[in-house]
């Protein structure tokens, strides 16, 4: 039969060993959060290089957030004939584009540009951005450690 010593011993042996494994599980839960954060962020910026590279003419962001493979449609509804047309734009259109606008934000500084992330994947997130003219939602994707966005939809924002 055991001694009370023994015992004892026994079952602290136990608790050291469980909390050494919670400890542990937390550990690496934190790590995945911290990752998770440094993904948010990374989305956000790729998205905060989009649309504030639209509204102040910064080619140089906007290709920053953009992949080469970039598939882009808008929907846009004909005033006169009532009729949704879809108006789609390139990589270099978007950059071109960019580049040559007027830098609306240096005219009024008080634009609001919002950006909600939805989720946020190991490689792959979903971001919808809203302005006064646009509301996009955007695939994004990330490459290399880079995130890019590769599919974007938009339309035109009525209720500015």
């Amino acid at each position: 039969m055991r001694s009370f010593v023994q015992t004892k011993k026994t079952i602290m042996k136990l608790l050291q060993a469980k909390f050494l494994c919670l400890m542990a599980m937390l550990l690496m839960s934190s790590v995945h959060l911290f990752s998770q954060s440094q993904d948010e962020l990374a989305v956000k910026e790729t998205a905060l290089n989009y649309i504030e590279g639209w509204y102040t003419a910064d080619s140089a962001r906007m290709a920053t957030a953009l992949s080469v493979e970039l598939v882009k449609k808008g929907f846009l509804l004909n005033q006169r004939t009532g009729k949704l047309s879809i108006a789609p734009a390139t990589y270099a259109q978007m950059v071109q584009w960019a580049g040559n606008k007027p830098n609306e934000m240096a005219k009024n500084p008080d634009i609001l540009l919002e950006v909600h992330i939805i989720e946020v994947g190991e490689n792959i997130a979903m971001v919808k951005t809203i302005a006064p003219d646009f509301i996009d939602y955007l695939h994004m994707g990330k490459m290399n450690g880079e995130w890019k966005i590769y599919h974007a939809i938009w339309e035109p924002n009525k209720s500015q």
